[in-house]
């Protein structure tokens, strides 16, 4: 996943969670909770990377 589907992943899930009234299938839902399930890997996966490249260059 990349910065822009991590950014909109993160929008989505804020949408979803202010707007939750009972309107929104089950479906959509989970997709939300999927997509900021992925949007966190892909942070925590990119954090990671920096740290792993931060240490190689100290």
């Amino acid at each position: 996943m990349n910065d822009l589907e991590s950014r909109r992943a993160a929008r989505e899930a804020r949408v979803t969670a202010a707007s939750r009234t009972g309107r929104h299938t089950t479906e959509e839902m989970a997709e939300a909770a999927m997509r900021r399930y992925f949007a966190e890997k892909a942070f925590q996966e990119r954090v990671e990377q920096e740290r792993r490249q931060h240490q190689k260059t100290v």
